[in-house]
């Protein structure tokens, strides 16, 4: 199976994009990216884009579908943060939630109702650099996601400002990095492939 649903019981081998972690058969039962998320197109880096973020990290979302976690993010201070306790849009055609995408050297991506969140891959198709924030994620096999995300425990999430502070240098490189490792899996055109490839296995 592959399964979108949110913090889904795995009983079949499968893909699932939410799974709570960690899974029973590790093997069997793998981490999985959101299909859905090539359908927003506005994401796409835009052509000869010379703009620099002038944010240092961002946050659109609701609270009340992770309190304990996503509470603690918004109440994070750093006078180049953006963090908005509200619906992050979901739309195909919410510009302002691209734009703010684009505008942040990194986006972070807290758990939600289940253990991940569609933002990682909404962040890396804008080629900018999602810092994950869920002890529960199980990761997607074949990202590189080192290479591409910062990676912070729930109890660290005051940790955030100083952590991303101390990677903005290389930002622009790990962004372009996620926007490689998101093409290279998680497009219209590859997504199948790895999918079907996945679950043969």
């Amino acid at each position: 199976v592959y399964s979108a649903h949110e913090a889904p019981v795995p009983v079949l081998p499968g893909m699932y994009a939410d799974v709570v972690g960690p899974v029973r058969l590790p093997d069997l039962q793998l981490g999985a990216f959101y299909i859905r998320s090539f359908d927003n197109q506005a994401l796409l880096p835009l052509r000869n884009d010379a703009k620099r973020p002038t944010r240092l990290f961002s946050f659109v979302g609701t609270v009340k579908h992770a309190p304990e976690v996503r509470g603690r993010i918004v109440a994070l201070q750093h006078p180049d943060a953006l963090l908005l306790n509200r619906s992050s849009g979901m739309r195909d055609d919410d510009s302002d939630y691209v734009e703010m995408l684009r505008d942040s050297h990194f986006v972070l991506c807290p758990r939600g109702k289940g253990p991940t969140s569609w933002r990682i891959y909404e962040t890396m198709m804008a080629a900018r650099v999602p810092v994950i924030i869920s002890d529960g994620w199980v990761p997607a096999r074949d990202i590189d996601w080192l290479s591409c995300s910062l990676q912070v425990s729930e109890s660290d999430i005051d940790s955030i400002p100083s952590l991303c502070a101390a990677n903005v240098g290389r930002a622009q490189e790990m962004g372009l990095r996620a926007r490689q490792e998101w093409e290279s899996h998680c497009t219209l055109e590859r997504a199948f492939g790895w999918v079907g490839r996945r679950l043969r296995e």
